[in-house]
């Protein structure tokens, strides 16, 4: 290098390292995306899972339009719930951003004679 300036080559290397490191960050972001929507459905279901399970503890119905609006972000979202005695099972199951199945489950006693 003389006293003036850099050369093709060292500017050549320069410019390679930027773009590797461009690329995986980039890489890394859309990793960091990814993860971060998965903690928001999760989040969503629940949200999902509580609302019922309050419902179902003081022995009133949740309305299904309210249901479908909390669903909305969950692709091929939807609530089951299973019964035995006073205990009540409820499952969320949904797609995640990579596209697996995923399911989240709470178990509620609920009150005697709750829909």
């Amino acid at each position: 290098m003389n006293g003036r300036g850099f050369t093709l080559i060292e500017t050549m290397i320069c410019v390679a390292l930027m773009g590797i490191t461009a690329a995986l960050a980039g890489v890394t972001g859309a990793q960091m995306r990814m993860n971060a929507q998965v903690e928001i459905q999760q989040a969503q279901a629940q949200l999902v899972l509580d609302s019922h399970a309050s419902a179902a503890s003081r022995g009133v119905a949740v309305a299904p339009e309210a249901t479908a609006r909390v669903l909305a972000p969950l692709p091929d979202g939807v609530v089951t719930w299973a019964r035995a005695g006073s205990a009540r099972t409820l499952t969320v199951a949904w797609r995640d951003p990579h596209g697996r199945a995923v399911t989240r489950s709470l178990t509620v006693f609920a009150k005697p004679g709750a829909p």
